[in-house]
């Protein structure tokens, strides 16, 4: 990344909530981010802001945050306010403006509320793209150069963290923890529930994970567990941590054989693969392999590259 490039993104503004996975990404690369809307952390007044975009009502502009500096570009994430996006515009006309969807498009985040002739909107869903007319751009994630994993003797065979997503996904995430015993594999679950007020419901759910422990989970791990569960066709941060630090991937997403670096030396894909064989393919090495993507893994690379093709 040229000086130029560099400047490019230390003059944009990014715009995505306070607690997203997204913001740490953003964060630990020096870029600047703030939050869409006012009292993120008050859960009284965050209550009754939600009801005022929940239900529509006039005067949605006092929860929005201020911004007071003119960026050259500002990034929205999916899901914000259309009305935040037309305020934000009006006060800098001038800059540019594009939106990442990081979510599947639904009815609740459709592309179609955003009818804005100068917002630009990417995604890494190559079905999304084509069904609601958006910009692609392939491997769309967020992981940063900072984001280190020291590799040590590894303790589990298999490592999985994750929301359950209040799609009965524990179940199913249970009973594949009791089919990898069974075949004497070594697996560690860290399942969070959806949503806090949810964590008391099992004794299956555990706290909020840091993403430095997950790091180190990561180094001591032969392969990482990732079940889309109908998320986006993309590539997402379980499959980033696979190629950055090298870490086998065992998945139920068998698109996942449309990307160049597929190798099944290294990814294991569930209802497909010989699930008696999984042991043996955990005791491989990882398979490097070559691949144009591993050359824009990060996410400076690819908010330069959306920002030259907006």
């Amino acid at each position: 990344m040229n000086n130029v490039e560099k400047g490019l993104l230390h003059d944009s503004l990014f715009i995505v909530p306070l607690l997203t996975f997204s913001r740490s990404a953003l964060t630990a690369s020096e870029l600047n981010t703030c939050p869409p809307y006012k009292y993120e952390k008050n859960i009284v007044l965050r209550s009754i802001r939600e009801l005022f975009f929940r239900f529509k009502l006039p005067f949605r502009h006092i929860w929005y945050y201020p911004v007071k500096k003119k960026y050259f570009c500002f990034f929205l994430y999916d899901g914000v306010d259309p009305g935040y996006v037309e305020w934000l515009h009006k006060q800098f006309p001038q800059s540019k403006f594009i939106m990442c969807y990081m979510n599947k498009c639904n009815l609740r985040n459709s592309p179609g509320q955003y009818h804005f002739d100068y917002l630009k909107i990417w995604s890494g869903d190559i079905n999304d793209c084509e069904k609601y007319n958006l910009n692609f751009i392939c491997n769309y994630g967020a992981y940063s150069r900072s984001w280190i994993v020291k590799k040590e003797k590894p303790q589990y065979d298999i490592f999985f963290v994750g929301k359950d997503k209040g799609m009965k996904r524990l179940d199913f995430l249970l009973e594949l923890q009791r089919q990898f015993d069974d075949l004497g594999l070594k697996s560690y679950f860290h399942i969070v529930a959806n949503h806090r007020y949810d964590r008391y419901r099992s004794i299956h759910y555990k706290k909020y994970l840091p993403y430095e422990e997950c790091l180190k989970y990561l180094g001591k791990s032969k392969a990482i567990l990732y079940l889309g569960y109908g998320s986006q066709e993309a590539i997402t941060i379980r499959i980033q941590e696979s190629l950055v630090h090298k870490i086998k991937l065992i998945t139920d997403c068998s698109w996942i054989k449309k990307f160049e670096f597929y190798d099944s030396e290294n990814i294991f894909i569930i209802g497909e693969d010989d699930f008696r064989r999984l042991p043996i393919f955990l005791n491989t090495p990882y398979k490097q392999v070559d691949a144009e993507i591993l050359n824009h893994m990060y996410i400076e690379d690819l908010l330069t590259e959306i920002i030259s093709r907006s």
